[in-house]
């Protein structure tokens, strides 16, 4: 027999991603709480370290943007002569 646990990874107030873990069973209760208690906090845990690395990426691509714009605003200003 194998256990399928589904734990959802959440960040702030959404879920960013879902742990799916297969495994053997565990015959006591009071392990099955401590190992679903230890999976929950691991499950928060890379859901707040999914959204770290989207709000990273956006970041980066917003001063790409910007790095850009920077660039255009530079070469106009150098052909107006301000």
């Amino acid at each position: 027999p194998v256990t399928y646990i589904g734990i959802p990874l959440r960040a702030k107030d959404r879920v960013v991603g879902v742990l799916n873990i297969l495994g053997n069973p565990l015959r006591d209760r009071e392990e099955q709480a401590s190992e679903l208690a230890l999976i929950n906090s691991i499950g928060d845990q890379i859901g707040v370290a999914i959204d770290n690395a989207q709000l990273l990426q956006g970041r980066e691509e917003r001063l790409r943007q910007l790095t850009t714009l920077n660039d255009m605003l530079r070469a106009v200003a150098a052909i107006l002569d301000i």
